[in-house]
């Protein structure tokens, strides 16, 4: 009987939403939808039910009380995301086809979750222990890869292309209400040897004339300026500045650059040899986290904990590759089949998009990590650092608020539970536990370590011992910014860029 209520409840589950979502593709009147959404719940209800008659039947090997806790606390919030989505349809928020995708990628999710149960149970392995071990390992498998590949990967300058045979190039930067960082940043670039070169800088609708007088400062040095203009609503501001440049630029390749860069004299060349030798229509570059004068702890959390999920998963077999905004080349060829940026309007990581489209057509996307070779430093301020977390994490995720309940839950499971559990062991002399929950530990303190020594120059040894710490904040970055893009705002470079995101035509 064991077997069958775990079968009944994977087919119960997978029958009931998928019947759910295909009523709601097809009926949109509010009242029908009240009602489904009705029925959404007490199917959770009945669901939370069987898991409980599983768990105290003593059908799965995991600590009972804990895992009542988690299956509780899931639907919960299952019902509450229901209600929530009703709310942002009738709203106008969203769309009926995101909530029909929504719904289908919670069927996946939760009938995994379900097989794997089952998997464990007739292995008779603890669920937690098990799963903590196999995700730390592969995180840990992929981070080291990253290090290695870091320091076997060599730029040889001028050995495979002269002058003559190099593409030209249009380095462009989007600036908006800068100083210092806009300066250093050109002055890194204006020394880079590489010959056919041209240098945009645009001052996005800036509200004090300060950028535009940095950048006509560089006017001698070829630097030119590109007066933006104001977006219409339905375009995000970075994009259409992006779309400017675009239009203003000459070069066969486009490199990108946020003001907080800082370039080396051969950085740009090697880039674009790189991407001649490899074929390569879109590069973009993980940056040395430049911290200047700070060594504090606060200053590295952020960014690293942004950098660590582009390096913790072999991504390029998934086809969702990493990809960062700080500083990307792409070719005009590529950037032309969305005519620019008017396909990526409303799209807030564009450079995202772009990659996928690039890996999964000809292979012609690529990753690189600075080194001493590949040379690209950023120095952010905490504040920006904060502030880039909540532009970023949420839409990262397409705005699935399940999406966000499932990457939070898979944080605690992973880097938190095993300290519970070791603390569980000392309290109860558990050794076994005590002895497997603590290689879990120095695994994950490993992941995060080599992490920070892939991004940052600072003697880092003391600072990933924190690495908890830095979980817990980032499951904080993560709640934050779905909270802010559906129920606030999200203030970027002054412009509040929720308003262009939610709005689409009835």
């Amino acid at each position: 009987m064991h077997l069958n209520y775990i079968f009944l409840s994977f087919l119960y589950s997978l029958v009931v939403i998928l019947f759910y979502s295909y009523l709601i593709s097809f009926f949109k009147n509010s009242s029908l939808l009240k009602i489904l959404t009705i029925i959404g719940i007490i199917f959770d209800f009945n669901i939370l039910i069987l898991f409980v008659l599983i768990i105290f039947r003593k059908q799965i090997y995991a600590n009972q009380y804990f895992f009542i806790f988690i299956i509780v606390s899931a639907f919960l919030a299952s019902i509450m995301f229901q209600i929530i989505n009703k709310w942002r349809l009738f709203k106008y928020l969203i769309k009926e086809e995101y909530l029909k995708t929504s719904y289908v990628i919670n069927v996946g999710v939760f009938g995994v979750f379900q097989l794997i149960i089952l998997f464990c149970y007739i292995l008779k392995i603890n669920l937690f222990s098990f799963g903590s071990i196999v995700f730390s390992v592969i995180i840990f498998g992929a981070i080291l890869r990253n290090y290695i590949k870091l320091y076997n990967r060599q730029f040889v300058l001028n050995k495979y292309a002269n002058d003559d045979s190099l593409p030209s190039i249009s380095v462009a930067i989007p600036a908006r209400n800068e100083t210092d960082d806009l300066i250093k940043l050109l002055e890194s670039i204006i020394e880079s040897d590489y010959p056919k070169m041209e240098v945009l800088v645009l001052d996005d609708c800036s509200s004090s004339p300060k950028t535009a007088e940095i950048i006509r400062q560089f006017s001698h040095d070829g630097v030119i300026f590109v007066q933006g203009e104001i977006p219409s609503k339905d375009f995000l501001a970075k994009n259409y500045a992006y779309q400017q440049l675009y239009e203003a630029s000459n070069g066969d390749y486009i490199i990108f650059m946020g003001v907080d860069c800082r370039v080396d004299k051969y950085f740009i060349r090697r880039t674009i040899e790189y991407m001649q030798v490899k074929n390569k229509q879109m590069l973009s570059v993980l940056p040395i986290n430049d911290l200047g004068k700070s060594s504090s702890i606060k200053s590295i959390i952020p960014q690293s904990l942004r950098y660590f999920w582009e390096l913790a998963f072999f991504r390029k077999f998934i086809k969702r590759p990493p990809v960062l905004s700080t500083c990307w080349a792409v070719s005009r060829n590529l950037l032309s089949k969305y005519d620019g940026f008017k396909g990526l309007k409303k799209d807030i990581l564009p450079e995202r998009t772009i990659a996928n489209y690039a890996l999964r057509s000809k292979d012609s996307y690529a990753f690189l990590l600075s080194n001493e070779q590949l040379n690209l430093t950023s120095f952010k301020k905490y504040n920006e650092q904060i502030d880039t977390a909540i532009r970023v994490k949420y839409p990262t995720l397409k705005r699935n608020l399940s999406s966000v309940l499932i990457v939070v839950g898979i944080e605690f499971w992973i880097f938190l539970l095993p300290i519970l559990e070791i603390i569980n062991g000392l309290i109860f002399k558990k050794i076994s536990e005590i002895l497997i929950f603590s290689a879990i530990f120095i695994i994950n303190w490993a992941s995060y370590y080599f992490v920070l020594k892939i991004t940052t120059r600072k003697k880092i040894f003391l600072f990933s011992i924190i690495y908890v710490w830095a979980i817990l904040f980032d499951i904080y970055l993560w709640i934050l910014s779905s909270l802010k893009y559906e129920f606030g705002s999200v203030v970027w470079k002054d412009r509040n860029i929720c308003i262009p995101i939610r709005r689409f035509k009835i």
